[in-house]
């Protein structure tokens, strides 16, 4: 009798259990976006353009320095 009783609860409770659960739902695909793709590169591409031109220096031109004064020292036309 008692067997009987606690096999009632053990199904009850695992009744109770199932009930409890809740459906499974799907969710919506978000698929990836090839316009969130294409901003991402640019903006990767942007960021390393100026990356790299902020670490370029600048190489000055032969004839940067000539003053015309006829100077023979470095910097006023001659090397």
């Amino acid at each position: 009798m008692q067997t009987e009783a606690e096999l009632r609860g053990a199904q009850i409770q695992g009744q109770g259990r199932v009930d409890s659960v809740k459906p499974y739902m799907p969710q919506p695909v978000s698929y990836p976006s090839l316009m969130g793709a294409a901003l991402r590169v640019g903006a990767d591409s942007f960021s390393a353009y100026n990356s790299y031109t902020a670490k370029t220096p600048t190489v000055p031109t032969r004839d940067a320095g000539y003053t015309g004064a006829g100077s023979r020292e470095p910097g006023y036309g001659y090397m």
